[in-house]
């Protein structure tokens, strides 16, 4: 049997573990609030004083992610998440565990519509061309839908 006296000097050896913080925004709060091929390229690190820092891929998901900070703030906060201002910063992004859910199916999607040149060429200055490809789609069936909420069908 060993003496008390020799385990203390031991014990004070040992580090206590570090405390794990769970993050301010989970990935699921993250995803409901940009979309899953948005989540997939960005990761919320930390809220300090409202300010939630997230990492982004590439500078040009970034800049793209800074223009729509406003709608995603509102969004996190509408989910109970006190958040103020974006901050992002470019590093790596770990892969997402399984790749993104498809959507719930709902009421078949408007068909595109044809972009008009201002916008098409605002989006064709996008680099990344995963990025720019998902902002044409979206631009393309977000006019689609609202000609046809113009026009009295749902």
């Amino acid at each position: 049997m060993k003496q008390l006296g020799e385990i203390i000097p031991r014990c004070r050896q040992i580090a206590p573990p570090k405390r794990q913080r769970r993050p301010a925004v989970t990935q699921r709060q993250w995803e409901a609030a940009v979309g899953a091929r948005v989540a997939a390229r960005s990761l919320p690190l930390r809220l300090a004083r409202g300010v939630l820092q997230v990492r982004v891929a590439t500078a040009a998901w970034a800049s793209e992610l800074s223009l729509l900070s406003d709608a995603i703030v509102a969004r996190l906060r509408a989910a109970g998440i006190a958040v103020d201002a974006l901050r992002f910063s470019v590093g790596e992004v770990p892969a997402p565990a399984a790749p993104p859910r498809p959507l719930r199916a709902g009421p078949a999607a408007a068909p595109e519509v044809p972009l008009p040149p201002e916008l098409r060429q605002r989006i064709e200055r996008v680099g990344d061309p995963e990025l720019r490809d998902a902002l044409a789609h979206a631009a393309a069936r977000s006019l689609a839908r609202g000609q046809s909420e113009g026009s009295g069908r749902v």
